[in-house]
């Protein structure tokens, strides 16, 4: 892409910047005009979003002075994808977070992708020494759906959940999750509901992240829904 010198550059929707706001990693659209002779796209106007972000695959959150030290990889195959696409530091207190809900501690974070690499994207900016630091890592949800096959164990907060005929999958519901239970069709549901109102049969959708090596549950839940009987699995 060539970037020509009377190019309109926006930053956010109508703040005109120059070419050295184009950095690495600023989400951009470019809207030009293609040159099959010379193979290049030349620019009419670049668009710089107003947040810079990274999309990949977390494989290593280290302890350093401040903070963390954050490890991305293109892919989640630890075996063939040896090479970190991206590093960046994530000052202690900075949020992390499930997406589509709350916060994810950064122990457990650090415990998780010692098994597998977990998606995330990362919001980042310069610090005062003009190095880039993250401002919020939001952590990219798994689901589990099914039915309730066993008596909850409400003291240990675990629910044995039948995903299909051979699968079934033990959920750990973590304290401070989000509970909804869905009413009938027009009905806004309920969201005074908690982990004792789940009984054996219910039809459940779980938001949170597989677990790792753990003896006795195969994932983290952090966000239960109670679905409504109208609703097939």
């Amino acid at each position: 892409m060539l970037v020509r010198s009377e190019t309109l550059i926006l930053a956010g929707c109508d703040t005109i910047v120059d070419q050295e706001a184009i950095k690495k990693y600023v989400r951009t659209e470019v809207i030009g005009k293609y040159d099959l002779t010379d193979s290049v796209l030349r620019s009419v106007t670049v668009l710089l979003k107003s947040f810079q972000e990274v999309r990949g695959f977390l494989g290593k959150v280290k302890d350093v002075t401040g903070g963390y030290e954050l490890t991305l990889y293109d892919s989640d195959d630890k075996d063939n994808d040896l090479t970190p696409t991206f590093t960046i530091f994530l000052p202690e207190g900075r949020p992390v977070v499930l997406l589509g809900d709350g916060a994810v501690p950064i122990d457990l974070l650090q415990e998780l992708v010692t098994c597998k690499r977990r998606e995330v994207i990362v919001h980042f900016d310069e610090d005062e020494s003009k190095k880039l630091a993250a401002k919020k890592v939001v952590v990219i949800n798994e689901t589990v759906r099914g039915t309730v096959a066993s008596e909850p164990d409400y003291v240990n907060r675990i629910l044995e959940i039948k995903v299909d005929d051979v699968t079934t999958v033990k959920v750990k519901v973590r304290l401070g999750a989000f509970f909804y239970k869905q009413g009938e069709p027009g009905d806004l549901g309920d969201f005074g509901v908690e982990f004792g109102d789940i009984v054996e049969g219910d039809n459940l959708n779980i938001s949170g992240l597989s677990a790792c090596d753990e003896p006795l549950f195969d994932f983290y839940g952090f966000a239960v829904v109670i679905l409504s009987p109208a609703i097939e699995l």
